[in-house]
């Protein structure tokens, strides 16, 4: 039953999050993530953890939105004193550079970044998204 209308691109949102929701249910609770725990057995009475597909629906989409204001804001934010401190931003960009050489930037080779996670590290102390 509908109460509002769904515009397009509203309803794009839902159904991406749908696909990627039904994606993720196919791993069960093998994949460790947010999602391995709604989809769990209850370990006191050993019986499975029962929500209906829009429940997990409508948790997926609240992963989704909440995930992606905070990295925006801490994004924003690390941007902005970056701009402010124009040595910090030069020194990251030397290193980000140099990871470049290899090709694209893959998460082992973020991982081997370390100005650019002091640099995030920093941000997320001194200007945090969540209060």
């Amino acid at each position: 039953m509908k109460y509002l209308p769904e515009p397009h691109d509203v309803k794009a949102f839902r159904l991406r999050g749908e696909a990627l929701l039904s994606a993720r249910q196919k791993f069960g609770t093998t994949r460790k993530d947010i999602f391995s725990h709604l989809l769990r057995t209850d370990t006191e009475t050993s019986t499975p953890i029962k929500f209906t597909q829009a429940q997990l629906d409508s948790n997926a989409n609240l992963i989704i939105i909440a995930g992606s204001d905070t990295v925006s804001t801490t994004l924003a934010r690390t941007f902005r004193l970056l701009a402010m401190q124009p040595e910090i931003l030069k020194k990251l960009q030397i290193e980000v550079d140099e990871c470049l050489r290899g090709g694209e930037i893959t998460v082992e080779g973020v991982r081997n970044l370390p100005y650019l996670n002091a640099v995030v590290n920093e941000s997320l102390r001194l200007l945090n998204p969540v209060p």
